[in-house]
């Protein structure tokens, strides 16, 4: 049987290459196999013939199976509810397609691939040089072969894509306590495949890192954490520490890193029977987490829109006080005041009224009833009154009116976030949170049996299940490619955004020794040499420059 146009499994499990001759009859299936001359005897519901039904070239996609990457494979050959791997020289392996995600290779489209070669020879460029000579970020790109097209990198690559934003988890939590602007960016971080969140010292960035960690690791994800020194990963580390988290938490990177990891494994959990929850209890805390969430998302709202009050009353004031003494000189007005419009009413009178007069024509039945229905008696007493007068009084109307729906909106806000606790609420989201999250993690470790124990093959060789069981990852900036698997993805907001992209080379590092205005006169990318200059001694900062480039041209921040 030619297996590159047929497959035949028994019981689900591909027999293809196994299989001497087979037969349909009388509802059974008879089955001789290559390393046999005997006969066996199947029910035909058992045995499933299939067709190819397409060839589909592998360079195209990056493949993966039950998340972990497959590589060296020649073809690959859709059989309806399977694939096969063609490999030469090896087994062909055959998966279901629920196992299997093909992702486009954004490299095989020349325009992305130019731009991505002119990031290779940038990198080349870069004095970044490890011991006996290498450079890291040179060989990072030599060995990086596919880029996804869900990946972040593609976005840098093409600028005509945009990064994905998605919906918020149903239920955020802040474990490591949270501010109005830490709330804020944790759920735009959440939300964004591109989140760029900054600040001076003290402000709360790792704060905000550490919750998004734990919503992310609550909800099944993989988080790489990556800095260009030890110093700030490790302030990570122990704050996790101090929660009694840095079980989660693997710090590697370096070999050294790796193998002190390896002599600290001591095969057990912490002991997480504090953490445990009855069921019922679980659930009525996760219900007031969501809860103090979502009312504080509402009082930090009303602090919010009381402050663009403030800007909007800041203009509004000065504009009505110079039209107010323009307004005073016009001795004829109309008689009867429009009332009980709201401020967006009168600009719509304004204008429908501006577009009647300019056709100089009288009001029918049926316009008159729009306007009563619409608008009220006192608005279409407006249509009698010459334009002169009308224009000037309806903008007179706009302000007095607005202003005033402002200081009620404002005195109403003020009113509801007067007795409100804002430091005491937050704290006590904070708890619940850490509570919660706790909770979950004792639910999802088996903290009472023994715990794995990895070797250094285990890195590359079992990097999804090292993952799984250190859902954090910490490393430098340059090492993170090296820490497990080339291939192996973090995943991130339930979509892999690592892979062969390089997250920590693109996006972790910093960008020194040029600023914004610089960037904004780039229209086209500059000669290596331009970039070598405007680097200074940054040994990073040419890589940046390229991503920064590519980002100023293609992505709008987060």
């Amino acid at each position: 049987m030619d297996s590159q146009k047929y497959m035949l499994l028994i019981n689900g499990q591909d027999k293809t290459d196994s299989v001497a001759s087979f037969r349909f009859q009388d509802g059974m299936c008879e089955v001789v196999y290559a390393t046999s001359p005997k006969t066996y005897r199947y029910r035909a519901e058992k045995v499933q013939l299939l067709k190819v039904q397409s060839r589909i070239d592998p360079s195209q996609f990056i493949i993966t199976v039950d998340g972990n990457p497959l590589s060296q494979v020649d073809e690959i050959l859709d059989f309806g509810p399977f694939y096969r791997f063609l490999r030469t020289g090896k087994t062909a392996l055959t998966y279901p397609k629920s196992q299997v995600e093909l992702q486009k290779n954004c490299l095989t489209n020349q325009k992305q691939a130019g731009v991505f070669g002119y990031f290779k020879e940038t990198a080349e460029a870069v004095s970044l040089v490890a011991e006996g000579g290498l450079n890291i970020l040179s060989a990072q790109y030599e060995r990086t072969k596919s880029v996804s097209d869900e990946a972040v990198l593609s976005c840098y690559l093409d600028p005509s894509k945009k990064p994905a934003v998605r919906a918020l988890p149903e239920a955020v939590i802040y474990p490591f306590g949270l501010n109005q602007s830490q709330k804020t960016a944790v759920e735009n971080a959440l939300s964004s495949q591109v989140s760029i969140i900054q600040g001076p010292p003290g402000t709360g960035k790792t704060q905000t890192i550490l919750n998004i960690i734990a919503n992310a690791v609550r909800n099944g994800q993989t988080v790489a954490v990556v800095s260009n020194n030890n110093s700030a990963t490790l302030n990570v580390a122990e704050k996790l520490e101090k929660k009694g988290l840095s079980f989660l938490t693997a710090f590697l990177g370096s070999r050294a890193n790796k193998d002190h990891f390896l002599e600290a494994q001591t095969g057990r959990y912490p002991d997480m029977s504090a953490w445990v929850l009855e069921p019922e209890e679980k659930s009525q805390l996760d219900q007031e987490v969501t809860g103090l969430s979502k009312e504080l998302s509402e009082m930090l709202n009303g602090k919010n829109r009381i402050a663009a009050i403030e800007q909007e009353l800041l203009h509004l004031t000065p504009e009505q006080h110079y039209f107010g003494e323009y307004y005073s000189t016009y001795v004829q007005a109309p008689k009867d005041e429009v009332k009980g419009l709201s401020s967006q009413k009168i600009l719509s009178l304004w204008l429908e009224y501006e577009q009647h007069a300019q056709q100089e024509s009288k009001l029918g039945l049926l316009q008159k009833i729009s306007i009563l229905f619409r608008f009220n008696r006192s608005a279409l007493k407006v249509f009698l009154q010459a334009p002169e007068l009308v224009i000037p009084y309806l903008q007179r109307q706009f302000y007095v009116v607005r202003r005033q729906e402002l200081m009620e909106e404002r005195a109403q806000l003020e009113k509801k976030l007067e007795q409100y606790a804002f430091d005491q609420k937050m704290e006590e989201l904070t708890e619940k949170s850490l509570r919660l999250f706790r909770a979950e993690l004792s639910e999802k470790f088996h903290w009472k049996e023994p715990r794995k124990c990895f070797e250094t093959r285990d890195f590359r060789g079992r990097s999804q299940e090292f993952n799984r069981e250190y859902p954090i990852i910490l490393s430098t900036t340059y090492s993170i490619k090296g820490t497990l698997n080339f291939e192996h993805t973090y995943s991130y907001e339930g979509e892999s955004v690592g892979g062969t992209v390089l997250p920590p080379v693109f996006i972790g590092a910093a960008v020194e020794g040029i600023d914004d205005q610089e960037f904004s006169k780039m229209n086209e990318p500059k000669p290596i040499r331009w970039l070598i200059e405007h680097a200074e001694n940054n040994r990073h900062g040419l890589l940046c420059i390229c991503r920064r480039y590519q980002e100023n041209r293609s992505i709008q921040q987060q």
